[in-house]
């Protein structure tokens, strides 16, 4: 009769030390919880790899068994531990999360005065340290967190199927050319400012769109937004004037489509612009699509002309002319046009 075998301590040790670096980081990792030892591990193979191909696919890992800590928590959240090892991520161009992400969270600082008072006080931005970072790809994140890529500049195409919530700055100052994120609902503030080779926003679902959310995004020419309820105050600003500087971008047309019913606008939604800019807003909306009006000049009803007197205003005469309910035909070509 056969016994079973009983690895002695020489197997066992073998095994562990295969379970931590056996396996080439630029391929993927199967069958492992990935604790915050083994993307640790990781992360150390990789800094001592001077072969590393830049290519880093996680996407056979499983959760591990705990909530706290770095790795991939057994809630689905994944932390990458900012600061740790920088120099180790720094040489990851391309990172394929493990399927078993759900999410992954930073902190945000909105209002930053002086000095930062504790640790708790500071913001928290996961993939910080992935400046090298080109692509991303989380095929079952649902819920992308707070500053999770802010200024990570060197990101270029971000892939999220799944994905139905953006909080705020997730994608600050990243390079993003084209997004396509299907399965959207809401964008938080300034999800997307200052991504200003974004020239594409795909969002069949999306019914909220925050504050600044595609701000100072001065090379967008289309948003598909059919679903959206709610546009929040300066959710384009700064597309054809830029909100800081000041900037003008001349002769720009944007597309934005949407539904049959109008959403709710917030103030400024595409402002500033300014009398030398020649703006040109396209909607494109379905036939029979109610709320809409005809032209700025139809002040009486919830309608893209009504929402863009907030545009009414120069850069050189300050925030408090965004409320200013004339000059809107002199300055935007808007066009509202119904199709079958």
């Amino acid at each position: 009769m056969k016994m079973p075998y009983k690895p002695g301590i020489i197997s066992i040790v073998v095994l562990i030390i295969l379970s931590f670096t056996g396996c080439p980081v630029d391929n993927t990792f199967n069958g492992n919880p990935l604790t915050e030892a083994k993307w640790l591990a990781i992360l150390e193979k990789i800094d001592e790899d001077p072969e590393f191909s830049g290519i880093l696919d996680l996407s056979g890992y499983s959760r591990s068994a705990s909530i706290i800590g770095g790795g991939l928590r057994a809630d689905g959240l994944f932390d990458p531990m900012p600061g740790i090892n920088q120099s180790a991520k720094a040489k990851i161009t391309a990172f394929v999360l493990p399927d078993e992400t759900d999410s992954f969270e930073g902190r945000q600082v909105m209002y930053f005065l002086g000095p930062y008072s504790d640790d708790d006080s500071r913001p928290i931005i996961p993939f910080a340290d992935f400046t090298s970072l080109e692509e991303v790809t989380g095929r079952n994140v649902t819920t992308i967190g707070d500053m999770a890529f802010y200024d990570c500049s060197s990101l270029i195409n971000a892939d999220f199927p799944k994905v139905n919530y953006i909080g705020f700055g997730a994608f600050f100052n990243c390079s993003l050319t084209g997004i396509d994120f299907p399965e959207l609902t809401e964008l938080y503030y300034a999800a997307f400012l200052d991504c200003k080779n974004l020239t594409s926003a795909y969002l069949p679902k999306a019914a909220r769109i925050g504050i600044t959310a595609f701000a100072n995004c001065t090379s967008l020419a289309s948003a598909y937004l059919p679903e959206v309820t709610y546009l929040n105050d300066l959710a384009f600003g700064g597309v054809f004037v830029h909100l800081i500087t000041g900037e003008e971008f001349k002769d720009r047309v944007l597309e934005i489509t949407m539904g049959s019913e109008a959403p709710s606008l917030g103030v400024g939604v595409l402002g500033p612009v300014s009398d030398t800019v020649n703006a040109t807003v396209r909607v494109i909306v379905p036939a029979g699509a109610e709320g809409y009006g005809t032209s700025p000049a139809d002040t009486e009803t919830k309608n893209w002309g009504n929402a863009l007197r907030g545009m009414g205003c120069s850069i050189d005469n300050g925030l408090f002319e965004f409320y200013r309910p004339d000059r809107v035909d002199a300055i935007v070509n808007l066009i509202i046009e119904y199709q079958p």
